[in-house]
């Protein structure tokens, strides 16, 4: 915006007011009551002024400069006191609005806090605590000191556990060996073959186990020598009357095949000639 400066300048002065009389429209379009009828009031000076301004052809002798600017001067004078009154306006109100939501803030916070949804800082101690002591009295934590007095005693009780299973280990071992020793002695007593390392832990059960197991092997034994084969207590295959029934079974098949005298894979002799092999002693 050109500033006038010269008074006779009649095109100037009259866009310098137009200007400033656009500016204050659009300032009073943006306010309310009642700042909008104060500058109402200002934009009704300007066009005062303006309108008493000459045609701007009319010849410079005939205008008069220095009124026209006193309206201007004016003008601008009333226009600059109206935005400072209205920016302080708007500072006060602004304050008022920040203390006003300040407090709104601190009512909702002091309500919610009344109402248990918060907690005060200071009080955050003692609510905690009060918590703690209330869920250790309920069983659902349990004191530090409690929690390693436990551990230990756990860690001890596994310990002597521990220590217990190893010796009741060692002397079901002790006992197995002892008793298979015992029974080894039983089955030479009686002549009867003892089994092999493998299957020496036959002998090491119950006495009713062992027991059956013997009957097992004296049968055993006895289904062979009708075969035609007899087992003395120090052959190798009387070891073999001690497998577990499948497995005797397929080796009483080829063991019968073998000693009387055939291969198991061709054809046995006793097939060949009609003859009995003879009892074998093994």
């Amino acid at each position: 915006m050109k500033i006038p400066t010269d008074a006779k300048n009649t095109q100037i002065i009259r866009e310098c007011l137009n200007e400033m009389r656009q500016h204050l429209c659009s300032a009073a379009d943006l306010l309310e009551e009642p700042w909008k009828s104060q500058f109402n009031d200002l934009k009704g000076l300007y066009d005062k002024t303006i309108s008493g301004l000459p045609a701007t052809d009319a010849v410079p002798a005939a205008l008069e400069a220095n009124q026209l600017l006193q309206g201007l001067f004016s003008c601008m004078s009333h226009g600059s006191a109206l935005m400072t009154l209205m920016a302080s306006k708007i500072n006060n109100h602004k304050g008022e609005m920040t203390q006003a939501v300040a407090s709104a803030v601190d009512g909702k916070i002091a309500e919610r806090i009344a109402s248990g949804d918060l907690i005060a800082k200071d009080t955050l101690p003692a609510v905690v605590a009060k918590a703690v002591t209330e869920k250790t009295a309920a069983g659902e934590l349990v004191d530090k000191g409690t929690v390693q007095q436990l551990c230990s005693a756990a860690k001890d009780q596994g310990i002597e556990l521990g220590k217990e299973t190893i010796r009741t280990e060692i002397t079901a071992k002790e006992q197995t060996t002892a008793a298979i020793a015992k029974r080894k002695t039983i089955l030479q007593t009686c002549s009867l073959p003892l089994p092999e390392a493998a299957l020496e832990s036959v002998l090491g059960g119950t006495d009713e186990a062992f027991e059956a197991a013997k009957q097992t092997a004296e049968g055993r034994i006895q289904a062979l020598c009708s075969k035609g084969v007899a087992i003395t207590a120090a052959s190798k295959i009387g070891a073999k009357v001690w497998l577990p029934k499948e497995q005797w079974e397929v080796f009483e098949s080829l063991a019968l095949e073998t000693l009387s005298g055939g291969d198991p894979l061709v054809v046995p002799p006793t097939q060949r000639t009609g003859e009995k092999p003879p009892v074998m002693m093994v």
